[in-house]
Parts: C-alpha cells; sequence; structure tokens
C-alpha cells in the first residue's frame, strides 16, 4: 500500500509580504473566494488508495456503508449520508502519483457535524490516501465603491472614512443590493419619526402583527378601516399591536403609559431620529442621505417622554423588548456614570439568551474611563460593544471619553444625518459614533448571517483602521481603530488583502 499523506491538503507557506500603493480611486481586482463561505459546509473530499478498485456505497438505515469496515464506521460517526463520485469524467486512465482521480468522492455529512474533525479522521484511516475541504469557485472580480443616488452623500463624510461605500460595492459587483433587510438594528432613544421619507422605507414591520400581511410601515387603524391594530396582542410579547416598535414612556415618566407608537412628540426628541439616520437611513432612493446599514432594517422604541424631557428612560426595558423582539443589533447612544447590576443582567440576557449584540456610545465629557468613577454605562457593561468618537483626521473628538473599555472608534464630528419635521441636521458625539458602529456591524451580519456574536464583534475589531498615529496619547484607550466597513466585511473574503487608507498589503502566505 503506497505511502501515505499526513494531515489535510495546504498550500505552502511562502510567508512573503508585499507592499502596494495604490491610489483610492483605483479599482482593486480580487480572486473573490465566496460571499457567507469559500468551501461546502456540509460536504468533504475523501481519496481513496490508488490499489482500491470497486468502491461500490450503498445506504443503509440513512447511512453510507461501502464495504471498508474501518471507513465504514467512520461513516457512521459523522453521519454520512451520501457518497458519490466526485469527477464523474473519470477513468482508470486518469491517475497523478498516487491519485487516482475516479477514487475521490464526495461525502455528505449529516447535522451540524465538525469538517476540520472529518477531515482529520478520514485522512488517518487506512483505505484513504487523503481528505479535504470542497472549496467554492468564484469568480474574479472588481471591487469598487457604489455610489446611490443620495443627493446630500458627498456632506457624508463617515460613509467614506469607514469605506462603508466599499462595502456596498461588496453586493453591487454581483448585481444584488447592498445589506440584508431581514437584519434588524433596534434603536433604543428617545423615539424615532417613523414616517420620515429618508427612514420609513427602512422601518421595521412586525410581521405577527402586520394581520393583512402587507408589510406597510405605520398601518394603524383597525382591520375594518384597513389596518392593521386588531387589539390582539398576536405575537404574545405582552405588547398589543406593537406593529413597527413600542413607546415606553408616553407623556410623561413619572405616569407612563405605553403605546404602539414610537414617534416623539416634544421639539428636543428629535435623538432617536437622528440616530437612526446613521444607522440605516433608507439609501438610493433619490433623496437626502444614505445610513452605513444601506437597507437594514430599524426597530424603534421610544424610552423618551413627550412632556420635553430630555432623558432616556427605562431604557433596560427598552434593550430587553427590542432583543425578544428579535432585534439582532441594539444601539444605545445614551448613559451615566452608575454600575448597575440589575442593568448588568439586562445586557447578559440580550447577549445569552436572545442573541443579540449591542452597541453603546462611550460618552462625550472626554474622560479617562480608566479612572476611579469615570466608567461609563452602558458602554463599560460586560456584552457591550464601547463605541469611543474620532474626527475626520482619526484624531480622538476632543470631548470623547476614552479607555481600556473601549472597543471600536467611529466618526463623531460633523455628521449629516435625518432630523425630526422630515428633515437634516450636521450634528456630533458618540451618540453617532454608536450607530455608525452598529451600521458596520448589521453589514457584515448581513454578509455572514449564520455567524455568531463572538465572530461578528472579532472581525469587527480585526477591520479596524490603526489609529494610534493619529492618536499617541491615546494608544490602547481608543479600541482596535477606527472602524472600517470594507475591511470588517470583506476580510473573511479575502484574507490575503488589507485595505489600509492608500496602502494595500498583500500577504502571500
Amino acid at each position: 500500500m503506497p505511502t501515505k499523506r499526513t494531515g489535510v491538503l495546504t498550500m505552502k507557506k511562502q510567508n512573503r509580504l508585499t507592499i502596494v500603493t495604490i491610489i483610492l480611486i483605483l479599482v482593486f481586482v480580487f480572486s473573490f473566494p465566496g460571499f457567507a463561505q469559500d468551501y461546502e459546509r456540509d460536504h468533504i473530499l475523501v481519496c481513496f488508495q490508488k490499489d482500491v478498485e470497486n468502491v461500490q456505497p450503498v445506504v443503509r438505515n440513512q447511512i453510507v456503508q461501502s464495504g471498508f469496515r474501518s471507513f465504514d464506521a467512520l461513516c457512521q460517526a459523522f453521519g454520512v449520508t451520501r457518497m458519490e463520485r466526485w469527477l464523474t469524467s473519470a477513468t482508470e486512465n486518469d491517475i497523478d502519483g498516487e491519485i487516482k482521480l475516479m477514487n475521490i468522492y464526495r461525502l455528505k455529512l449529516s447535522g451540524n457535524r465538525s469538517l476540520e474533525d472529518a477531515i482529520t479522521a478520514f485522512a488517518k484511516n487506512e483505505w484513504i490516501y487523503d481528505a479535504e475541504y470542497e472549496y467554492i469557485d468564484k469568480p474574479d472580480v472588481f471591487v469598487a465603491p457604489y455610489t446611490p443616488n443620495d443627493p446630500s452623500l458627498p456632506s457624508q463624510w463617515y460613509i467614506s472614512k469607514t469605506m462603508a461605500d466599499w462595502a456596498w460595492g461588496l453586493w453591487t459587483i454581483f448585481g444584488q443590493t447592498p445589506a440584508d433587510s431581514t437584519i434588524v438594528v433596534g434603536v433604543v432613544d428617545s423615539g424615532v419619526q417613523w414616517d420620515h421619507p429618508d427612514l420609513m422605507a427602512n422601518i421595521w414591520v412586525n410581521p405577527a402583527e402586520d394581520i393583512d400581511g402587507d408589510g406597510v410601515v405605520g398601518d394603524f387603524g383597525t382591520p375594518a378601516n384597513g389596518g392593521d391594530e386588531d387589539g390582539i396582542d398576536n405575537d404574545g410579547n405582552g405588547k398589543i399591536d406593537d406593529l413597527i416598535g413600542w413607546d415606553l414612556i408616553g407623556y410623561n415618566h413619572n405616569a407612563p403609559v405605553e403605546d404602539n407608537n414610537p414617534m416623539p412628540i416634544a421639539s428636543n426628541a428629535g435623538h432617536g431620529t437622528m440616530v437612526s439616520g446613521c444607522a440605516s437611513g433608507v439609501a438610493d432612493n433619490g433623496i437626502g442621505i444614505a445610513g452605513v446599514g444601506y437597507r437594514i432594517k430599524i426597530l424603534p422604541v421610544k424610552c423618551g417622554a413627550d412632556d420635553g424631557d430630555p432623558n432616556i428612560w427605562r431604557s433596560t426595558d427598552g434593550v430587553l423588548y427590542a432583543a425578544r423582539t428579535g432585534a439582532d443589533i441594539i444601539n444605545c447612544s445614551f448613559g451615566n456614570y452608575f454600575y448597575s447590576g440589575f442593568a448588568q443582567s439586562v445586557y447578559n440576557t440580550a447577549y445569552n439568551v436572545y442573541g443579540a449584540l449591542t452597541v453603546a456610545s462611550a460618552g462625550n465629557d472626554g474622560l479617562d474611563m480608566d479612572l476611579p468613577g469615570n466608567a461609563h454605562y452602558p458602554s463599560n457593561y460586560n456584552n457591550v460593544i464601547c463605541v469611543a468618537g474620532t474626527n475626520s483626521d482619526d484624531s480622538k473628538a476632543g470631548d470623547s471619553n476614552y479607555g481600556s473599555a473601549v472597543d471600536i472608534s467611529a466618526p463623531y464630528s460633523n455628521i449629516y444625518t435625518t432630523a425630526m419635521n422630515s428633515g437634516y441636521t450636521s450634528t456630533g458625539g458618540t451618540s453617532f459614533s454608536s450607530p455608525i458602529t452598529a451600521g458596520s456591524l448589521a453589514l457584515l451580519k448581513s454578509m455572514y448571517p449564520d455567524s455568531g456574536q463572538v465572530w461578528l464583534e472579532d472581525h469587527l475589531k480585526l477591520g479596524a483602521d490603526n489609529i494610534d498615529a493619529q492618536n499617541p496619547n491615546y494608544i490602547g484607550k481608543l479600541g482596535a481603530g477606527r472602524v472600517n466597513s470594507f475591511n470588517a466585511t470583506g476580510q473573511p473574503m479575502f484574507p490575503k488583502i488589507i485595505y489600509m487608507t492608500h496602502t494595500m498589503q498583500i500577504l502571500n502566505d
């Protein structure tokens, strides 16, 4: 019997680093390994030894058997339900060294089996020469930024700075619309002007309460009048007719009266509307702005009072509602400097029970949060992504808090976004750094919808641009760097390519 290869077939490591300087406006040429994966997630390939002949697999009790006892034991262990020739055109004469091409088979594994474990086990089997992943070929494509037709896009410096437009291009190169409209960002805030012409199309609609199933935002009124308010808690969440979100406060926080309309009324209650535009203002609609999330859905949770009180009340209740309702990401652009064990439990529950990722602003008091009494919450809680603020030159924004608890930074100043009364405004603060990050995280989630929270947060940070040179006095205090949507979303696709402002590093490994 011929000598076996040891382990899985791998590419040779070249360990060479080539630095290529490019001009920003050039179009990149990439070998595009895949949108959400670069190999089949339930298949592996195995090659029988060259002298093995007449492999005749059959299926018994839904598991493949071949007559080779030790091989069949592995098929049982890994739930192999199908076995077929990989190359239907191969003949007895198609031999490359120790590999007979017609002896390569595709195995389908059932359930959520570890492909790595399966490949390792089959590669060591006496009847098998080697085992591999089945990689997916993708076309070589041009990747370029996508510019939607929103006229105020030039005023949104944060879009190009975070390379959100390049991230959108990862979809448009294949003729697809950027992002995934099933991904939901909960905006726990003062409320949201949900009928704003640059937000309305991206407002979440509760499918369980959408009685007529038309997906219309704000379809209030009884079914008899063509609306969806049937007075029944159809999804059993304790909130009757929460068609597009919820108002936890009503007019006065001292006597809260909850209702199903998260529209703010007070003239100073526009904070949540501004936040929502950053996260996912409607893109490519020919008006106003384009939010980072492009067409990500916004779930408005109103925690502001209509009597003009500027504070955010019952925010933890809002976070829990958003998590239970299905928000993938929850934005919290508010905070205080007091730790609450009960509040920590809410954020833990949102993360551990409901799978939500919470993103929160670091605060705007210019404080070192590592000093006693300066920790800012909820941004400093466990299971919350803390976002500091940066200027257009990547320097720390003067009033942004900083510290070792910061996970990442994002644009802070001169943020052009949606405003109350269907308008637009330029504003600033970590309140807007946070939803810019939430929108970037939503793009990442859109591209890799099956990825877990740890993976998503890790890749958000891995994609960040290093800003230590611009902030020598804050090294280790601004997190992984300034958020870069393209790097974060593109890195898993092109692991050998790192875009760094005007320099691209190509690592041939």
